[in-house]
């Protein structure tokens, strides 16, 4: 594949520029994405506006992780928003608790099976 050779930084994004098909809507000036109010009303990144979390994970779910947003990424075509396995993972969460009614156990696994899932250990 060439290099496009694009004179004086001609149309590459800068920042407080409007993205294509989107009258009036600043890029931000860390990525050239486009500002989403939560940017625009902080001043912060959407990503600045989590809290750090760490979270053990087995080898085969982060894989899958990342493979599910490599495939919502690709079949999207509005790209205004980022979408990481961090996104991924936020929604898994907000998921598990909008379904949490009545979830109770004493062990990891009793935990699955009443969610309805396998149990990694014993397949």
């Amino acid at each position: 594949m060439q290099p496009i050779n694009v004179p004086n930084g001609a149309g590459v994004p800068q920042p407080g520029d409007p993205v294509p098909g989107q009258t009036g809507v600043p890029v931000t000036p860390e990525s050239g994405s486009p500002v989403t109010p939560e940017h625009h009303t902080t001043g912060r990144a959407r990503y600045e506006q989590f809290e750090r979390r760490d979270a053990r994970l087995r080898d085969d779910q982060w894989r899958a992780i990342e493979d599910l947003t490599k495939r919502i990424k690709r079949g999207r075509r509005d790209r205004r928003e980022r979408i990481t396995a961090s996104t991924v993972l936020r929604l898994a969460v907000d998921y598990l608790l909008a379904h949490e009614n009545g979830l109770t156990g004493e062990t990891e696994a009793e935990l699955r099976t009443r969610l309805g899932l396998p149990n990694p250990d014993h397949p």
